[in-house]
């Protein structure tokens, strides 16, 4: 009867009250065979053994990721330049990839299942002082790739090859930052890290590179100031690229038009000499602009070193051989000063005025009564001028393209108000078609210039 009971006790026990759990170091993150003043160590936990092996890794990780970042806090004065220019973001970029290198090398020593919980559990280890050798070691050997690329790159500076002697400074800054994120880690992973400061600063390599930009010059040698017709390639832009006097080679140069948009490139020869032709566009007036400028593959930071180094070249649009008719129906009141500012505009872009040309610019005056104002001194009354200038070719009767400005006047009368509306209009559109017609005519000289030469 007695054995009976014992087995009733038991087997409930053996059945149940047996099931395996978690180990006492998954649940404390102290693990006794592993101490925390000679490791560090993850603990993972997952539906799947591969799962919590990752999740111990991930554990560790984000230990250090939250150390680093502190640490990164106190050599902020080292990646600070004595100007104030701070490259402290480079190395909490650095210090991600140089964490996930870290945990790449973690080894898992211990993993299990819990028959309870119904997980699998793992344990990942660092072991602090191989670790810290390893950085030591790696710190020591990025150091002297920093002195080797600062020798080279004034090697490269004394040959003319600016372009490489500052992709070697950029690199500098880049290891610097990296070395920076290791050192921040090691002293995470070791209480008593036995490597010093850099043998060089960030100011140092800093301000070498700025000097560096600071001492290119660009200056005009031919193609300034030339009359062209629009659409028609200008003759060769020359610039010369130096520093201190001697001449750049290899260097990109890149012409641009006032818009923004990018004309063309070419690369300096062994004189220093970039030069491009590009097609002579209409800008806003008469008067157009390419700026040319380096290209240089240099840091964000140093960019401002740059924006001086620019010059600018100006050309003139003369529209030669080509004619335009005018035909304008406006008030008698402004006695032809719509027609007679649309003539002078296309006089000065040196267009002929014929009224033979086969292509015409036509218009007609058009008024709309605003609502008036009711004052003290009594009604002043509103008027709004329009005008749309059709560009037609007279031959087909195909209307090229038009432009149309508004122009609102007023007065104590309907006539007074209309008059001001009509002749403000004719001073508008003096002053916006200087800006509008080079544009718009070089359109018509793109697709048809052939309209603006023809008679009819």
């Amino acid at each position: 009867m007695r054995r009976l009971i014992l087995i009733f006790v038991v087997l409930p026990i053996l059945l149940y009250g047996g099931k395996k759990g978690f180990p006492e170091w998954v649940l404390t993150h102290k693990h006794p065979g592993y101490p925390s003043n000679v490791y560090l160590i993850g603990i993972g936990i997952g539906n799947s053994l591969d799962e919590a092996k990752n999740n111990a890794r991930v554990d560790l990780a984000s230990q250090i990721e939250v150390k680093i970042e502190s640490e990164l806090k106190v050599y902020e004065k080292e990646l600070t330049t004595k100007d104030g220019y701070s490259y402290a973001h480079y190395a909490s970029n650095k210090a991600k990839s140089t964490v996930e290198a870290t945990v790449s090398g973690v080894e898992i020593k211990e993993t299990g299942y819990s028959e309870k919980d119904k997980k699998y559990y793992a344990l990942a280890v660092l072991h602090r002082m191989r670790k810290a050798e390893a950085l030591e070691s790696e710190i020591s050997r990025r150091e002297k790739e920093i002195m080797k690329l600062l020798e080279d790159a004034k090697s490269k500076l004394e040959a003319g090859d600016i372009s490489a002697c500052l992709e070697d400074y950029t690199q500098a800054i880049d290891i610097f930052a990296e070395i920076e994120s290791k050192r921040a880690l090691l002293s995470v992973i070791s209480p008593a890290p036995r490597i010093g400061k850099l043998g060089v600063t960030l100011t140092d390599i800093d301000l070498d590179a700025r000097n560096v930009l600071r001492g290119i010059s660009i200056e005009k040698v031919a193609g300034d100031k030339q009359e062209i017709e629009p659409g028609k390639i200008l003759a060769s832009l020359k610039v010369k690229l130096t520093y201190k006097d001697r001449p750049l080679r290899g260097v990109k140069v890149r012409f641009i038009y006032k818009s923004g948009d990018k004309a063309g490139e070419s690369i300096t020869n062994d004189e220093g000499i970039a030069e491009f032709s590009p097609t002579a566009i209409s800008g806003k007036g008469i008067k157009s602009f390419i700026i040319v400028r380096p290209v240089l593959n240099i840091l964000g930071e140093w960019r401002n070193e740059l924006k001086s180094k620019e010059v600018v070249f100006e050309y003139t649009l003369k529209a030669t051989g080509m004619i335009m008719a005018v035909t304008i129906e406006e008030p008698f009141f402004t006695k032809g000063a719509i027609t007679n500012a649309i003539k002078k505009v296309l006089t000065e872009l040196g267009y002929g005025i014929s009224h033979r040309a086969r292509c015409s610019i036509q218009g007609v005056v058009n008024f709309r009564e605003l609502s008036p104002i009711e004052g003290f001194a009594g009604i002043t009354y509103r008027v709004e001028a329009t005008i749309t200038l059709k560009f037609v070719d007279r031959k087909t009767k195909k209307e090229l393209t038009s432009l149309t400005y508004t122009n609102q006047g007023s007065g104590n009368s309907k006539e007074l108000a209309r008059s001001s509306s009509a002749k403000g209009l004719a001073k508008k559109l003096e002053r916006e078609m200087r800006k509008d017609l080079p544009e718009t005519l070089q359109k018509i000289i793109y697709s048809e210039s052939e309209i603006l030469r023809e008679e009819i």
